[in-house]
């Protein structure tokens, strides 16, 4: 996905991941021939300036602002604890872009992904390898004399690999929310096509492989638990004050 200072750039725009502490940024340029750029990747803690910042210059470059929105069902307490602190997140942002004069998108997390992908629940894996093979695995970080885009790979090298993860996520909002605002349905190219159908197919192997063990009763060793949100520190904290309240009153 190489540009020149030739290429005429039709539609801007800055797509967000939210989470309930830090989310994913990414900023996306179409060309008039149908070239996406991802020109910058980023996760950062929640900033009210820095973001409104960032939303009155996407203002001034005519671009508009696309971020994923929780909608649904939620099913047990730890989960809720993120999705609520991540709704009030995604609240906050969408009032920024108001007053800054820029109409938020809003797009779910299954619609994004079905239209990405094919399927509404792909993978964190397929998204990341769709993104980077019709991206060019690569993205701008500057320019040189002329206006020489200066490119270098899409690897996030700076980015812990959760992190990545995300900035990826919020990549693939960006390109189907372009796509949409361009009015041209994603068409992915076969030699793409044949990769993620190889890698769904290794999802769908490991995932029965997996469900075998367990009916054979083998215990397979849990995955590392993610560090506590803000709002499950002081859940936990109020529930820990309750009890020995409790114990203390049922003492005296």
């Amino acid at each position: 996905m190489t540009t020149t200072p030739g290429d005429t750039i039709v539609a801007r725009c800055q797509s967000t991941d939210p989470g309930p502490t830090r989310s994913a940024h990414a900023y996306l340029e179409a060309t008039a021939d149908g070239r996406i750029n991802v020109v910058r990747g980023w996760y950062l803690a929640h900033s009210r300036v820095r973001f409104g910042g960032e939303i009155e210059w996407l203002r001034r470059q005519g671009g508009f602002y696309v971020i994923e929105t929780i909608r649904g069902q939620v099913y047990n307490a730890r989960r809720t604890a993120q999705l609520f602190e991540t709704k009030e997140v995604e609240g906050r942002m969408l009032e920024t872009c108001e007053a800054n004069g820029i109409e938020p998108v809003q797009i779910t997390a299954p619609e994004w992904r079905e239209e990405l992908c094919g399927d509404r629940s792909a993978s964190d894996e397929q998204v990341a390898l769709v993104v980077l093979l019709i991206c060019g695995e690569e993205m701008v970080v500057g320019h040189g004399p002329g206006g020489i885009p200066i490119r270098e790979k899409m690897l996030l090298t700076s980015l812990a690999n959760d992190h990545r993860v995300h900035v990826f996520d919020a990549i693939g909002i960006g390109i189907v929310a372009l796509a949409r605002h361009l009015k041209k349905p994603i068409r992915l190219p076969a030699y793409v096509l044949q990769k993620l159908d190889a890698l769904q197919k290794s999802e769908r192997s490991a995932r029965k492989t997996k469900k075998q063990l367990k009916a054979a009763g083998v215990v397979m060793p849990r995955k590392a638990t993610r560090k506590l949100t803000m709002g499950q520190r002081k859940l936990a904290n109020e529930k820990r004050a309750a009890t020995m309240a409790a114990k203390k009153g049922g003492a005296q």
